[in-house]
């Protein structure tokens, strides 16, 4: 018995070790409304989050997409906790670039009426990776790592900061955020109005 806790301290402090000599370049995490818009052009993110190891802490802009307000900037020293979830739910796993919905859309025609999202990483060891799932399609084995995700907003401590580059990751991979979610068709005798929002969070 004594010997098997062992064994699994060891491998524990291991991977503890490696997670912290492989760097996270790059993760970012975008809530967005590509499957709400009529033109690609209207694309825009409701929050956009990014983190990196080399920084430390959490970025984060937040904007009321529906009424045209400009955009609020935070950030916040990142608890290790992200950290951690990263390397556990994404370091040496490969999802696809779009988790599909698993109903028919062809038998049972549905639109989702709801926000979408997207993560982009890169750890120091791997190839930069894209996701793009919404509420309803994200696996179980990652449903409390983006859980986790959409509390961060929430969180009191983040102060106002300046303005960064908030847009330039949705606009690079816009072409395949657009194929996991394409824009709305316009259906002959049905206008597309934008959805009602109430948003006390802005």
């Amino acid at each position: 018995m004594k010997k098997s806790i062992f064994i699994l301290v060891l491998i524990v402090f291991f991977i503890s070790c490696k997670n912290k000599k492989v760097r996270i370049d790059k993760f970012v995490y975008i809530e967005h409304i590509a499957n709400r818009i009529e033109k690609p052009e209207d694309l825009k993110s409701k929050l956009y989050m990014e983190y990196y190891d080399s920084k430390g802490i959490i970025k984060i802009a937040m904007t009321n997409v529906w009424s045209g307000r400009c955009t609020k900037y935070y950030s916040i020293k990142s608890p290790d906790s992200l950290r951690e979830l990263i390397f556990t739910n994404l370091h040496l796993k490969k999802y696809p670039t779009c988790f599909e919905d698993e109903i028919d859309q062809k038998s049972i025609p549905i639109m989702y009426d709801g926000d979408c999202y997207c993560i982009i990483y890169k750890f120091s060891d791997g190839a930069e990776q894209i996701v793009n799932y919404d509420r309803y399609n994200v696996p179980d084995s990652l449903r409390g790592f983006t859980n986790y995700l959409e509390k961060i907003k929430k969180f009191s401590s983040f102060e106002k900061t300046d303005s960064f580059n908030s847009t330039g990751w949705i606009d690079q991979y816009q072409d395949i955020i657009f194929s996991c979610f394409p824009v709305i068709q316009q259906t002959k005798g049905v206008e597309f109005v934008p959805p009602v929002v109430v948003d006390s969070v802005y």
